[in-house]
């Protein structure tokens, strides 16, 4: 059984390697390379380092030291972007609905995500300290009725 859980575990990284491989600056187009400098301004002062992948047919370039980045094809069109941003810059509606949804919560990370077709969507990362009675049923926070 542990032999099985292993090879699978083995497999499933050479898989991975196979459709997102990390690859030089220097192979990536330089479209591509230009493009990533009107996403992240720091890189134009020095300040920031990205780490490339090649993801299949994309790219995906990656703010060193953060969970930024931006997706674009091989013609440096953005496919996806992805950034964390303060809970100040989105919209009330969003953080007061996560308030309501989660009232004990604890938000680690918020990120703004901004599709090819310029549809922003935010993604919170919470934690809760759930209480359980001696039924081993939630009791706060109260589950989520939908």
């Amino acid at each position: 059984m542990i032999k099985k859980a292993i090879l699978l575990l083995i497999l499933g990284f050479g898989f991975m390697q196979v459709f997102s491989q990390e690859i030089k600056e220097e192979a990536v187009p330089s479209k591509c390379r230009t493009q990533i400098r009107n996403v992240f301004p720091t890189l134009l002062t020095g300040e920031g380092k990205v780490k490339w992948e090649k993801k299949s047919v994309n790219y995906k370039a990656t703010l060193v030291g953060t969970k930024d980045f931006v997706l674009m094809d091989s013609i440096s069109k953005i496919l996806l972007v992805e950034q964390r941003v303060n809970p100040n810059s989105i919209p009330k509606p969003i953080i007061e609905n996560l308030k309501l949804q989660y009232p004990d919560m604890d938000m680690t990370d918020l990120y703004m995500i901004t599709d090819s077709k310029s549809i922003t969507t935010y993604r919170a990362t919470i934690t809760t300290k759930p209480v359980f009675n001696d039924k081993y049923e939630l009791i706060s926070p109260k589950p989520i009725k939908k």
